[in-house]
């Protein structure tokens, strides 16, 4: 429990005990403790209670000294833990921002956050390398608006851009939405994705990754896909349609002429005696043969929608939508 604070300062206690003496001297001097002196008794005894006052209040001054010091005792070493927590407190959170830097460092995608404010707070090595010159020493005086002006005056983006100052503030807009992720071409012939992803308290993260090698692999891939497609329906010795295509196109020209009541006209072409002027010439003047015969009936398809196929072996055939029987 704590003591209660005396209401006199800490000299009143001496200057009792010398109150004290003074009366015991005073009626010592005056002759004794005698009993028929009516002064010397009153003096004595309010000596001696002056004097058990102030050992009283010596011995009250002391205890409240030293529960003031234990107080005083308790206060610093709260003060010391919590300074030693708080040096605890950043010591691990700065090792949690090193771990950050390191893991972030180690992924092979550019990395940046930003705060509320649009001000850079960090960013990985990989970004950094990804676009030389892009981003100034101190990572704290990059702002989104300042690095996307100096990725225009360096000229990383391949499109064509009129208004510098609209296409910075469309950039600054879209990051204010969801923004979805982005397929952007720059000019030494890279393509990067760009992933920007919203934290709930404001900060934003900024993830590009180089798939330059992905989109020539599918551009090479599409472009091999659409000769495929196209070798599947051309003839390879004639180089116009095949059977397949003669009868996909059939059937989508008779449904537009039944649903229109439009004419359909078809012209089945075959080779007279070409088994033995193949095997009297040869399969290379046989072949020669079918290209000229395929150049002759080529001249004869003019408009659109028309189509010279190759049936089989030596058989061709026409097909005409809207021309009937006197036209064909």
């Amino acid at each position: 429990m704590a003591l209660p604070h005396t209401p006199f300062p800490a000299t009143c206690a001496p200057l009792l005990a010398l109150a004290g003496l003074a009366c015991q001297l005073f009626a010592w001097w005056r002759g004794g403790l005698s009993a028929a002196d009516t002064l010397n008794l009153p003096l004595a005894v309010g000596g001696a209670l002056l004097m058990l006052l102030a050992a009283f209040w010596s011995w009250r001054a002391a205890a409240v000294g030293q529960h003031e010091m234990h107080r005083a005792r308790i206060a610093a070493g709260r003060a010391f833990d919590r300074e030693r927590a708080m040096q605890r407190a950043q010591q691990g959170s700065e090792h949690a921002r090193q771990l950050l830097v390191s893991a972030l460092d180690a992924l092979p995608i550019g990395i940046a956050i930003y705060d509320p404010q649009n001000r850079q707070v960090i960013r990985n090595r990989c970004l950094a390398g990804m676009f030389p010159g892009l981003f100034t020493s101190e990572v704290s005086a990059d702002t989104l608006e300042s690095v996307l002006r100096r990725e225009l005056a360096l000229g990383f983006p391949a499109e064509t851009v009129s208004d510098p100052d609209q296409w910075v503030r469309e950039r600054l807009g879209a990051r204010a939405g969801n923004a979805q992720p982005v397929l952007q071409q720059y000019t030494d012939d890279r393509w990067i994705h760009t992933y920007e992803v919203r934290t709930p308290d404001g900060f934003t993260v900024v993830a590009r990754a180089e798939v330059t090698d992905l989109v020539r692999k599918e551009h090479l891939l599409a472009l091999a896909n659409e000769n495929l497609s196209r070798q599947s329906v051309t003839d390879g010795l004639t180089g116009i349609a095949n059977r397949r295509k003669f009868d996909q196109t059939l059937l989508t020209e008779w449904q537009r002429a039944a649903r229109a009541s439009t004419s359909l006209g078809l012209l089945m072409v075959d080779i007279d005696h070409f088994k033995r002027y193949n095997d009297h010439y040869g399969h290379v003047a046989g072949d020669e043969c079918l290209r000229r015969v395929v150049h002759i009936l080529a001249s004869c398809v003019r408009r659109a929608g028309e189509l010279l196929a190759r049936y089989g072996g030596e058989e061709f055939v026409l097909l005409l939508p809207g021309a009937d029987l006197d036209q064909a």
